[in-house]
């Protein structure tokens, strides 16, 4: 697999998993304290299944934005030396 296509691939499981933690997320926040308000016991799952669900799907964003920045690392140091200036050694 070309590096082009490891990360094309990278950042789209990077992009589903943060939305689905962002849902979640959502969910815990919102939807399922309204759903206890008005007496129901879910929203879509239950309130566990949600924390499992928010909990869980923090690993593979945290994976997949620590294997993003390794493949990007040679990038990323280059663009701290141009916009710092770091000086270089003239040996």
């Amino acid at each position: 697999m070309k590096k082009s296509q490891l990360l094309f691939l990278i950042v789209w499981l990077s992009f589903i998993s943060f939305f689905i933690e962002v849902f979640s997320g959502f969910a815990l926040w919102f939807a399922v304290r309204i759903s206890r308000a008005i007496g129901r016991n879910t929203f879509i799952f239950k309130y566990r299944t949600w924390v499992a669900i928010h909990e869980w799907d923090a690993i593979p964003v945290t994976a997949f934005v620590l294997i993003h920045i390794f493949l990007h690392w040679k990038w990323i140091v280059k663009m701290f030396k141009t916009l710092f200036k770091w000086p270089t050694s003239n040996r």
